[in-house]
């Protein structure tokens, strides 16, 4: 299972799915929704930039986290490109939740409607990375935690 999880990250191919999903999402907030209206109304403007000014904290932390795991991975794992895979969709991950909060004080000035619109299809999008990234993480902390195990077993039974 582990080589097919790193034989898809390889080809990035999830990326171009959480792209067309987060524009199916804005096509729906465009042709059924009034969204720049209940945007404005319900000052979400502000809710998502609390949000995302802490998830670009957290995400910092967990990349932080991730440079720590490397020499516990094993040589599988290494030898693969599955961290610079991870590390490929971290940088894209802080690279769009800091344009949602720059575009976030650019609509606190100028609250025009494609910019609005830029804004949900931002968040659907680094929040659907979210979920990629969490998965990323289990995947290659579950490889270490082999690898530690398989460490410890040869040190207690040498061959």
């Amino acid at each position: 299972m582990i080589k097919e999880v790193k034989g898809f990250l390889k080809r990035k191919q999830e990326i171009i799915i959480v792209i067309i999903i987060s524009i199916l999402i804005l096509l729906c907030f465009i042709l059924f929704i009034d969204a720049p209206k209940i945007y404005n109304d319900n000052s979400l403007n502000p809710l998502i930039l609390n949000i995302f000014g802490t998830l670009f904290g957290l995400l910092l932390t967990s990349y932080a986290i991730l440079f720590g795991l490397i020499p516990a991975l094993s040589i599988d794992t290494l030898e693969t490109n599955a961290i610079e895979s991870v590390n490929f969709r971290f940088f894209i991950s802080l690279i769009i939740n800091l344009i949602i909060i720059v575009n976030g004080f650019v609509i606190i000035f100028l609250p025009e409607t494609l910019l609005i619109y830029l804004q949900l299809f931002l968040v659907t999008f680094l929040v659907l990375m979210f979920f990629l990234l969490i998965f990323y993480l289990f995947v290659l902390f579950k490889g270490a935690r082999n690898k530690a195990i398989k460490d410890k077993n040869k040190k207690i039974n040498p061959s």
